[in-house]
C-alpha cells in the first residue's frame, strides 16, 4: 500500500518512517505485532499494513517550505493517530496529514547559559510515550508543528526558547 504524507505548506522530501499498530481503542502500542520501518521518498512510502489505528514516528524528515523553498531536517516528528481503513487497503493507497507547520527552533540552556545536550519529551497523546532527543552544540533542535504539545523534562533547571522560523 502506498502511504503519502501531505501538507499544504511543506513538501516532504525524504526520511524514515516507523508505523506501529495500536491495540483496539488506542490504549497501548502492540508488543505482539511487528511495526513497519520504511524509507520515505518524495513524500511517500510503501508498507504492508492492515486496516486499523497506527502510531507514526518520522526520523530525519527533510521538508521543503513551499513559500520560499527553504529546506529543514526535522530529527523526529510524531503522528499519534493514523487511521487506515479497509477502503484504503483495497485501493492500495492513503494520505496522512503531516501537519501545517511551521518549523520551530527549540533552544534549551541551563540557568548559567550553557547549552543542554539532550531533552526528554513526554507526549501524552502518544500513549504516554517518552523520547530522548540529542540537541546540537548550541542546545537547539528543530520541530515541525507546535512543540508545546509535548512536555519537556530535564534533570537540571533550564530555560526553553521556542521560536518559529
Amino acid at each position: 500500500m502506498k502511504i503519502s504524507l501531505q501538507s499544504k505548506s511543506f513538501e516532504c522530501r525524504s526520511g524514515v518512517v516507523s508505523l506501529m499498530p495500536l491495540e483496539p481503542g488506542g490504549t497501548a502500542i502492540s508488543a505482539t505485532v511487528d511495526g513497519v520501518r520504511e524509507q520515505i521518498k518524495d513524500g511517500s512510502f510503501d508498507a504492508d499494513v492492515s486496516a486499523g489505528l497506527y502510531w507514526m514516528a518520522l526520523e530525519s524528515l527533510t521538508l521543503r517550505r513551499s513559500a520560499d523553498g527553504e529546506e529543514f531536517v526535522i530529527p523526529r516528528h510524531l503522528i499519534p493517530d493514523v487511521t487506515i481503513t479497509s477502503l484504503n487497503v483495497r485501493e492500495g493507497k492513503t494520505n496522512v496529514p503531516l501537519g501545517r507547520g511551521p518549523v520551530f527552533r527549540v533552544t534549551a540552556t541551563k540557568r548559567d547559559g550553557q547549552p543542554v545536550k539532550e531533552i526528554t519529551l513526554f507526549m501524552p497523546r502518544a500513549l504516554d510515550f517518552t523520547l530522548t532527543l540529542k540537541m546540537d552544540e548550541n542546545g537547539q533542535i528543530l520541530f515541525f508543528d507546535n512543540p508545546t504539545g509535548y512536555f519537556f523534562f530535564m534533570q537540571d533547571p533550564y530555560r526553553l526558547l521556542i521560536e518559529p522560523i
